[in-house]
């Protein structure tokens, strides 16, 4: 699948998260590699084995991204969704005007 729904799961109970990073991308569109989470190559026992020790062994860093993770249900929360399908459904002329209180990103 393009976008795993265990992997945003994981991301927003804090848990710091290992994926593959796929060439469709759907991982790299959620976690930023060192940051929340790491991406390792397809395929490369190496890097996955790699990324699992330091999450294991080093607790600062493991910390720090569970904290950054977390982020992921600010960013994706039901009202940022709805605002953003707000917006987006507002370019069609039978859509009725937003309210006064949306916010748009391209506004």
């Amino acid at each position: 699948e393009g976008i795993s729904n265990s992997m945003l799961e994981a991301l927003a109970m804090g848990i710091p998260t290992i994926c593959t990073d796929c060439p469709i991308g759907g991982a790299r569109m959620y976690i930023e590699n060192g940051v929340n989470g790491f991406l390792v190559p397809v395929d490369d026992r190496e890097a996955l084995t790699e990324a699992m020790c330091r999450i294991a062994s080093d607790e600062a860093l493991a910390d720090r991204m569970s904290r950054n993770a977390v982020k992921v249900r600010e960013h994706y929360s039901v009202e940022s969704i709805r605002s953003d399908n707000l917006c987006i459904s507002s370019e069609f002329p039978w859509q009725a005007p937003l309210t006064s209180n949306s916010r748009c990103l391209h506004n």
